[in-house]
């Protein structure tokens, strides 16, 4: 798979033939479904980071090579 910036830059890639597809990674489809299940139940996205910093959650992100890591809120 190749890395397309897009501004769900966790969820989505493009792979060879340019097909857009959410990232196979299952950690960082669970942990972007954490973060819309936690907003349903807080309605604030400023809620969703605390509850994030407060238990020691962490959101995935990308480098400027593309790579995944794991980052706080």
């Amino acid at each position: 798979m190749v890395n397309w910036h897009s501004p769900y830059l966790w969820v989505w890639v493009r792979d060879e033939l340019g097909v857009v597809q959410k990232d196979p990674n299952r950690e960082v489809i669970n942990r972007i479904n954490l973060v819309f299940e936690i907003f349903g139940q807080r309605k604030s996205a400023s809620k969703v980071l605390q509850t994030f910093n407060s238990e020691g959650l962490l959101l995935p992100r990308r480098n400027r090579f593309g790579d995944i890591f794991l980052a706080q809120a």
